[in-house]
């Protein structure tokens, strides 16, 4: 393979075919173009604050329900021995 030999450096514009040409040609307008100014879509730290506890009671229940319900169900089958 002549890439391997010699390097892809020597390709020159003057070897493409026609269509090898449109090709790169298509391929470089068709380049994905990115905006410089970007809107994040996180929440702002005052539109999350009110709600903090809120959801740290939910995460602690769940938490306690994870912990506890297995116990209870073990002295539910066992009948406490």
């Amino acid at each position: 393979m002549v890439v391997q030999q010699y390097g892809s450096s020597m390709l020159a514009a003057d070897d493409l075919r026609p269509e090898q040409q449109k090709f790169l040609e298509d391929r470089a307008r068709m380049k994905q173009q990115y905006e410089t100014q970007v809107e994040g879509n996180y929440k702002t730290e005052d539109e999350v604050k009110d709600k903090k506890g809120i959801y740290t009671t939910i995460v602690g229940g769940l938490i306690v329900v994870a912990f506890v319900a297995p116990m209870v169900s073990f002295f539910y089958y066992t009948g406490g021995k």
